[in-house]
């Protein structure tokens, strides 16, 4: 058996054997709680309201499907760092590019402390005239979804999956940073190579029942003075090995409590349906 024969069995062979490993590290995470029914998400929702929540989102009772997906770790932003100019950066050993520009980036928008969201119109702008300069920074074309956070005054771009599904757990992200002038000061930056579809796509919980997962957790339960101001489906890092990484749909839930002008982000695992993951600012 000649060398080549060799060397192309033993590819054949890693990547079954890498497929199989993923698939058993995914049947082995835990599960931390049941999905629950539609009509009893209904009627969450609706205490919920009568208690004096406010909800924004359309919740839906309907059941969607997505594939889980798998990236592998790179060496992009070390790769490409030197292009950038008139700032100053620093790689840490997980990929976390850190920058502060030398001088505030001034908006050709305008935003201010009751700005809620992006716009699209000015979601083009920033793309067109800042994502896409590639001296400020890298590959800025792959970050095509878009969130302000005027609480934090943050700007969250974010890499997307399938049909557009955003990345939301950080790992794939660049969050920019603006002062109190809402000149941009820096930003922190995150990239992950092109995805590999798992498997065929799963049912998924819908909204109205990753709403009811909330409720029933004493950590997560939503206090009346509470605003749920977006429920999106997104995907999120549920496995990170030396060798890939495994993304699990996800519903990210963000809402605002008027007491102390909090802000709760909660990740709900849409495939096994669990909190995933939870952060608070102020």
């Amino acid at each position: 058996m000649d060398f080549n024969r060799i060397q192309k069995l033993l590819i054949v062979f890693f990547l079954t054997f890498n497929v199989y490993l993923i698939f058993l590290l995914i049947d082995r995470m835990p599960i931390h709680s049941t999905q629950p029914k539609n009509s009893s998400a209904v009627s969450v929702v609706q205490d919920m309201k009568n208690r004096g929540v406010i909800i924004r989102p359309d919740l839906s009772a309907e059941s969607e499907e997505l594939p889980l997906i798998k990236t592998e770790p790179n060496n992009f932003l070390r790769e490409n760092q030197t292009q950038l100019k008139n700032q100053r950066y620093s790689l840490n050993r997980e990929g976390l590019l850190t920058s502060t520009f030398i001088e505030p980036v001034t908006l050709e928008f305008d935003i201010d402390d009751s700005t809620k969201g992006l716009s699209k119109e000015n979601a083009q702008i920033f793309r067109n005239k800042y994502l896409l300069d590639e001296t400020m920074f890298i590959n800025g074309e792959a970050y095509s979804n878009y969130w302000y956070s005027n609480q934090e005054g943050i700007l969250f771009c974010r890499m997307t999956a399938v049909d557009g599904t955003p990345i939301v757990d950080g790992s794939a992200e660049i969050r920019i940073v603006f002062d109190e002038n809402f000149n941009m000061i820096g930003y922190t930056q995150t990239f992950q190579s092109d995805y590999t579809v798992l498997e065929e796509p799963k049912a998924l919980i819908s909204s109205q029942e990753a709403i009811n997962i909330l409720e029933r957790r004493i950590e997560t339960y939503l206090p009346s003075d509470s605003e749920i101001v977006s429920a999106n489906l997104s995907y999120y890092q549920s496995l990170s090995t030396d060798y890939f990484n495994v993304y699990t749909p996800a519903w990210e839930i963000i809402y605002y409590r008027h007491e102390g002008t909090i802000t709760q982000s909660v990740i709900v695992d849409a495939v096994r349906g669990f909190v995933a993951d939870s952060k608070t600012s102020q």
